[in-house]
């Protein structure tokens, strides 16, 4: 039984391919989903017109939301273009881009490449009403008669079918450092834990790490898993020392996400405020948002999930294990939702 925990990586030795192969292309993966086909003909339909929508950005500091948030947001926007039948762009830079890559007008298209396609002889006009628009609930102008969490697996499906290079590569490099040239252990569970700001959300609160554990333990049980592997997702230091604490007397391997040692110097020594994870973009200009996502990539090569969805982030997983991972190994995947939600 393997359990990944997003902790420390391994170092390879300098004459060696510090990269491995993922079990997908995720520079081209093939959409499944008829409501993620109609998201690809809206964005790529160069004859409709077009409205921009805004990032949810402080004029204070220029900090904004978590990038799954962020994520969720723009898949609103998208499906409140396909209500409207224009196109969606964002204009503004994204705090979320690795400006180091990307330049530092970058926005989401650096690393989607489907998402925003640039017509070639654009003839298509720009409305210039802005959409703003949050991650929960749903668009106005509603005609459609897919649910809410279909089209939100919709949206990220799309989104995620064509990523850039340089996030599968940096995925390929996180993937050695957690397994060298090994293959990703079988029966790998991955373990999202969203504690860190999140308890500041209104009458939030973090869930005990002991339903994380004994999740994972229903999971061995029920699948009959023997050398238990476990990937561990997590920002929260307190979290992590937790986990592994109560893992440790079980047996299990416990794999920390390389996301974890690449942020913790910048969450170090700095107060616990919301959002904080969007301050730490802003400063290390945007370099977070490639790591996480890399990071994300890494976690779908699990075959089993412990996940919070009232988190965007462990949303993303469980509509990429939906729309993705269980489509292509033909149903292998479970999951446990440790607290459901949409928001």
């Amino acid at each position: 039984l393997s359990i990944l925990l997003c902790l420390f990586p391994s170092k390879a030795p300098d004459n060696q391919t510090r990269h491995t192969s993922l079990r997908f292309d995720w520079t081209n993966l093939p959409l499944i989903s008829l409501a993620a086909k109609k998201l690809y003909n809206l964005q790529h339909d160069c004859r409709l017109p077009v409205k921009y929508y805004e990032w949810r950005v402080s004029r204070v500091d220029g900090s904004g939301f978590g990038m799954g948030s962020d994520l969720h947001a723009w898949g609103n926007a998208l499906w409140e273009g396909l209500n409207r039948q224009h196109r969606i762009s964002t204009q503004m830079p994204w705090i979320w881009a690795d400006q180091e890559y990307c330049g530092r007008n970058a926005t989401l298209d650096c690393y989607f490449r489907n998402a925003q396609p640039r017509c070639e002889h654009n003839s298509s006009l720009v409305l210039h009403e802005r959409i703003w628009v949050g991650p929960c609930g749903k668009p106005s102008h509603w005609k459609d008669n897919v649910t809410i969490p279909e089209f939100r697996a919709a949206a990220t499906e799309f989104a995620f079918s064509s990523l850039s290079p340089v996030v599968v590569q940096e995925a390929q490099e996180q993937h050695y450092e957690l397994f060298g040239a090994r293959p990703t252990p079988s029966n790998l569970i991955t373990v999202h834990v969203r504690w860190g700001d999140k308890v500041l959300e209104g009458k939030r609160r973090n869930n005990p790490i002991d339903a994380y554990v004994n999740a994972v333990g229903e999971i061995v049980q029920q699948h009959l898993l023997k050398d238990v592997h476990v990937l561990l997702c997590t920002e929260d230091p307190v979290a992590l020392e937790a986990f592994q604490t109560a893992a440790r007397s079980k047996g299990w391997t416990v794999h920390i996400d390389p996301f974890y040692n690449k942020y913790l110097p910048f969450r170090e020594n700095r107060q616990v405020i919301y959002n904080v994870p969007s301050h730490i973009a802003v400063e290390t200009k945007g370099k977070t948002g490639l790591w996480a996502l890399a990071s994300l990539l890494v976690a779908m090569e699990a075959q089993h999930y412990v996940l919070t969805t009232t988190s965007n982030w462990s949303r993303l997983m469980n509509e990429l294990r939906q729309n993705v991972v269980n489509i292509q190994c033909g149903g292998c995947t479970t999951m446990i939702d440790i607290e459901p939600g949409e928001c």
